[in-house]
């Protein structure tokens, strides 16, 4: 993400971060991006790199951990902002926080150091307390853009795709209506079974082996409960997998 994203150049504030061997490598892969045509191309290029970086990170570090500082990964992170000029939201700081994690334990099975660790988290609910404020004093809110999909707008969605008819539309149209009853993720709907499916008196039950917060299957007991509904054979959870 640090080096990688857009591939751009090391930021300022991390100076010295990144071994010299790193840089030079990835000067090398941005060179080749460059004379790379086509998007999805490129992204594979910088996919790969990245992934045999991190994978050879034992053997040839891409790190200098002792450069690496607490004050410099807040820096770096406020540089990042929305369309609108504000800084990303918990949720969006988070997602790079864990990528620096990560990057951490590429190097070393222990991650972090405990010192670098302990100081993140308490500067990290700083930033946190400071967008919580802007929010609060600039009358924003906390969703950057990701709303909910409207009742009436998923009926329609429900409503085109039975009209369309044809296979493609029935599958998409039993997709959006699991995805929907059961709250899921798409990649947790995608993995479903006719194994993971049973009838249970008047309803059906359905069990995720793996989920995002349980990967382990610690929680599989919770089982997923489909009913029917006979008012609107649109959004039918029971209805859609007959078609």
């Amino acid at each position: 993400m640090i080096l990688e994203e857009g591939c751009k150049d090391e930021p300022a504030f991390l100076n010295g971060w990144f071994t010299d061997a790193t840089k030079a490598s990835f000067k090398a892969t941005k060179n080749e991006v460059e004379s790379t045509s086509g998007r999805v191309q490129k992204a594979k290029v910088r996919d790969q790199w990245l992934a045999n970086a991190l994978t050879n990170c034992g053997n040839q570090p891409m790190l200098v951990v002792d450069n690496c500082t607490v004050d410099a990964w807040m820096a770096f992170l406020q540089t990042f902002r929305t369309s609108k000029g504000k800084l990303l939201v918990k949720t969006s700081l988070g997602v790079k926080c864990s990528a620096l994690y990560h990057l951490f334990r590429c190097h070393d099975a222990m991650g972090m150091p405990g010192q670098f660790k302990q100081e993140l988290s308490v500067k990290k609910k700083g930033l946190y307390r400071l967008i919580a404020n802007a929010a609060q004093n600039e009358g924003g809110h906390d969703s950057d853009g990701k709303l909910p999909m409207l009742y009436k707008l998923y009926v329609k969605c429900c409503q085109w795709l039975l009209e369309k008819g044809d296979d493609r539309s029935i599958f998409c149209h039993y997709f959006l209506v699991l995805i929907w009853n059961l709250m899921c993720r798409a990649n947790n709907t995608v993995t479903i079974l006719f194994e993971h499916m049973q009838w249970q008196a008047d309803h059906l039950e359905l069990l995720f082996c793996q989920q995002k917060n349980d990967t382990t299957r610690e929680k599989q007991r919770f089982l997923r409960r489909l009913y029917a509904n006979p008012q609107q054979p649109e959004v039918c959870p029971i209805f859609a997998p007959a078609l």
